[in-house]
């Protein structure tokens, strides 16, 4: 699935507004209140010392428009990454209707 730029405008809106609230630094509202971590096919791990995110951020230092660098640097990278789970890979998952039936007189 393709993300639409649209997207990526909307989560970087949204870092700008946690640096302002939060007084966190602008990379760091991106790493820990985006999916960009995830998009770019990393890990859960969220390491910003990872050479993928680094090239990430030293490429959004140099740039006028963050949306445009930050979709430009996501379209390549989004074949990286690994597909999503699904319910039917996973065993003894519990669903709501089923315990709800359980809890039935």
């Amino acid at each position: 699935m393709r993300y639409p730029r649209a997207f990526f405008a909307i989560q970087l809106e949204f870092a700008r507004k946690m640096t302002e609230l939060a007084q966190r630094p602008y990379l760091d509202a991106i790493l820990h209140t985006t999916a960009f971590y995830r998009l770019l096919g990393l890990d859960w791990s969220l390491d910003a010392s990872n050479p993928v995110w680094q090239a990430y951020c030293e490429g959004l230092k140099d740039v006028e428009e963050d949306v445009e660098w930050t979709y430009q640097f996501y379209l390549p990278k989004r074949s990286l990454r690994k597909r999503p789970w699904s319910l039917s890979s996973c065993r003894g998952v519990v669903s709501p209707v089923h315990m709800s039936l359980q809890l039935l007189p």
